[in-house]
C-alpha cells in the first residue's frame, strides 16, 4: 500500500502543547488505481487491509473479492485483451453504495460470494457496472427514536456482451442461484462459439441459437407441447413480442412493477403499502416449500444471519399482517430466534423460485428479440427491458411513485423538487 507524506504547517505559537514553530508530518493513505481482476487479487494478497470495497467498485465486497469496471470502454478493452467477453450489469442506483435497488442487493450479498458463482466470475468474464438512474430511497421515522429505510423500487439485469460491447444475451431480474450459474455456463459457451465464426456469419447464427432457446423455453413452460402447439406458440410470441409494441410507454404504478421481480417485492411491498393505502396489494404465490430442498448453501445463509442481528430480540421484528411470506409460518412455528431466521431463510428461497419462473417469461420474450435479430445496442435492448419488461420507463421520472388523481392535502403534493445548487 503506498503511502504519501504531506507537510503540514502550524503557524507560531499554535499547539504550543505539542510543538512550536515546527513541521508536522502526517501520512496520507493512497489506493492505487485497479484495472482488472488479477490486479485487485494481487493488491489485496500484498495488502490484507486494502479496502476492496473502494478499488473493486462493489459495496460489501469483502466476500466476493470481485473488481467491476465503471467504465464501458474501458471494459471493452480489456475484455478485448483477456478474450473474455463482458457481463454488464445495469441496476438501480451504484452497486458501490448500500441502498442499490433490492435486485442487485440480492446478487451482492447471496450470489456473487458464493463459491461456484464467484469462481466462475472470475475466470470467465470481465465485470461492468452502470447505473441506470439513481433509486428511490423512503425513510421511515417512527418517532421513537426507531427508524425504517429502504429502496422503493427497482430492478436489474445482467447483460452478456462481445469484445465490441454487442449485446450476445440478458439474464433479466433475479432467479435461483443453480439458475444463475448455469446461465453463466451457456454464457460462456455463447460468447466463445459466436466469437469463432467469421463475421459475416455471426448474426445469423445469433438469431439461430435464440431461435432455438425460445423453442426449448416455451417447451419448459408449456409442458411437453406436441410440435404444433409448440410451433404456434413460437410464431406468436414471434409476433406479439411485447419488447416490439410500438408504443410509448409514460407512467406505470411502481405497484403494478413491484410484482415483476417477487423477491425484492417482498422487500417493498410493505412500504408500498403504507405509501398507497388506496390500492390493493398484489398478491403473490409462494411455492410449498417443505417438499424442496434449500436453495442457500451454509456459507450463505452465514452471511444473511450475520446482516440481520436484529433477528435475536425477544420480540419479532415484522409484523405478521404485513408480511405474507412470514405469516405462512408464524402459526405453526414457536416465536424464536431460530424460528423467525428459519422462516426468513424459507420466505427468500421461496420468492427466488418465483422469481425464477418470472425470469422464464421475461426470457422468452427477449430470446424472440434476438431470434428476429432486433436487439440493437446495449442502450437500445436495456431501453426496451427497462421500459417493457420492468415496467420502469426512463419517460416516468417519478417511476410511478406519484399520482394525478389522489390529493394528499399536502403543499404541492410533498414534492421537493433540487436547486440548481444541488443537481450541479
Amino acid at each position: 500500500m503506498k503511502t504519501w507524506p504531506f507537510l503540514l504547517l502550524l503557524p507560531f505559537g499554535v499547539g504550543a502543547g505539542l510543538c512550536t514553530n515546527s513541521l508536522v508530518q502526517a501520512r496520507a493513505t493512497v489506493e492505487p488505481t485497479i484495472g482488472s481482476q488479477a490486479q485487485l487479487d494481487d493488491y489485496a494478497l500484498k495488502n490484507p487491509s486494502a479496502n476492496l470495497d473502494k478499488i473493486g467498485h462493489a459495496f460489501g465486497n469483502s466476500q466476493a473479492r470481485l473488481f467491476w469496471n465503471t467504465d464501458l470502454e474501458a471494459a471493452k478493452r480489456q475484455s478485448a485483451r483477456e478474450g473474455k467477453p463482458i457481463l454488464a450489469l445495469r441496476l438501480l442506483g451504484k452497486l458501490s453504495d448500500e441502498y442499490s435497488c433490492a435486485n442487485s442487493r440480492f446478487f451482492r450479498v447471496v450470489f456473487y460470494p458464493q463459491s461456484k458463482i464467484n469462481q466462475r466470475l472470475r475466470r470467465d468474464f470481465v465485470l461492468y457496472w452502470s447505473s441506470e438512474r439513481p433509486v428511490p430511497v423512503v425513510t421511515i421515522d417512527m418517532g421513537d427514536g426507531r427508524i425504517l429505510k429502504r429502496t422503493i423500487t427497482g430492478n436489474s439485469a445482467h447483460y452478456l456482451l462481445d469484445s465490441n460491447g454487442r449485446p450476445l444475451d440478458v439474464f433479466p431480474g433475479l432467479a435461483t442461484p443453480t439458475a444463475f450459474a448455469s446461465w453463466l455456463d451457456s454464457s460462456t459457451v455463447l460468447a466463445q462459439n459466436f466469437k469463432a465464426l467469421p463475421q459475416g456469419e455471426r448474426n445469423k447464427w445469433l438469431a439461430n441459437w435464440h431461435s432455438d432457446q425460445l423453442r426449448e423455453t416455451i417447451g419448459l413452460t408449456l409442458g411437453k407441447p406436441t410440435p404444433a402447439v409448440l410451433d404456434r406458440q413460437v410464431k406468436r410470441e414471434m409476433d406479439f413480442n411485447p419488447l416490439e409494441v410500438n408504443t410509448n410507454v409514460t407512467a406505470i404504478s411502481a405497484r403494478e412493477a413491484s410484482p415483476l421481480a417477487v423477491g425484492k417485492m417482498v422487500v417493498e411491498r410493505p412500504m408500498l403499502g403504507a405509501l398507497d393505502r388506496l390500492s390493493p396489494r398484489p398478491s403473490i404465490s409462494l411455492v410449498d416449500s417443505q417438499n424442496t430442498p434449500p436453495l442457500l448453501d451454509e456459507a450463505t445463509v452465514a452471511r444473511i444471519h450475520a446482516m440481520n442481528p436484529l433477528l435475536t430480540s425477544p420480540q419479532p421484528l415484522r409484523s405478521p399482517v404485513q408480511n405474507v411470506a412470514l405469516t405462512q409460518t408464524q402459526t405453526t412455528q414457536k416465536n424464536t430466534e431460530e424460528a423467525r431466521f428459519k422462516t426468513l431463510i424459507s420466505a427468500f428461497e421461496d420468492n427466488l423460485r418465483s422469481d425464477t419462473r418470472q425470469n422464464q417469461r421475461f426470457s422468452i420474450s427477449l430470446h424472440a428479440l434476438f431470434a428476429n435479430s432486433h436487439e440493437g445496442t446495449l442502450e437500445s435492448l436495456n431501453r426496451r427491458v427497462y421500459d417493457r419488461l420492468f415496467l420502469t420507463p426512463r419517460s416516468d421520472e417519478w417511476l410511478g411513485l406519484t399520482s394525478d388523481t389522489a390529493f394528499s392535502a399536502l403543499q404541492n403534493d410533498g414534492i421537493t423538487l433540487p436547486t440548481p445548487s444541488t443537481t450541479n
